[in-house]
């Protein structure tokens, strides 16, 4: 994904007074594209982006199922169904894209220590910053450089491997 990119254009004298004029002499010129190197809020975005795609997807099995009844659901009329609950809007599932760019952010984790994996997810799940600092039993600013090394650990390591 992240890498650089080579594009390379036949030499040409178009344009240019005297012999030879439109007709493409030399070796072929190359225009090295750089693309971006993967930075630490690029694995943040990324990581927050597995996690909501994870959150989207329905596996059924995963969690317990709580109290079941044999009675099928009561189907209600418009009218009696209005207000009885909060409305429910759920994002629809999710591309096939995000799932593929979730499998792979997910085995970045594999080049984090167990910790730092849990630091990173938790982050990435939106919980609070106060709950990871208790659960840590860390302060504000330690939480946040151990978060950062973490993000650059991968961000470095994805920068060697060029993916």
């Amino acid at each position: 994904s992240m890498q650089s990119a080579h594009r390379c254009v036949s030499g040409s004298r178009e344009g240019m007074a005297g012999r030879g004029a439109g007709r493409k002499t030399g070796p072929p010129l190359c225009q090295e594209t750089v693309l971006p190197k993967w930075t630490p809020k690029m694995v943040a975005d990324r990581l927050e982006e597995a996690a909501s795609t994870l959150r989207a997807l329905q596996v059924s099995g995963i969690k317990p199922m709580g109290y079941a009844s044999a009675w099928p659901d009561v189907v209600y009329d418009l009218n009696e169904a209005y207000g009885w609950n909060d409305a429910e809007i759920r994002p629809g599932p999710p591309t096939p894209e995000a799932i593929t760019r979730m499998d792979e952010t997910l085995l970045w984790l594999h080049w984090l220590e167990p910790d730092q994996v849990r630091l990173v997810w938790l982050h990435a799940e939106r919980v609070p910053r106060k709950t990871i600092m208790a659960e840590f039993a860390v302060g504000r600013t330690t939480a946040w450089t151990l978060w950062m090394a973490a993000l650059k650990t991968i961000a470095t390591t994805l920068n060697v491997s060029k993916k």
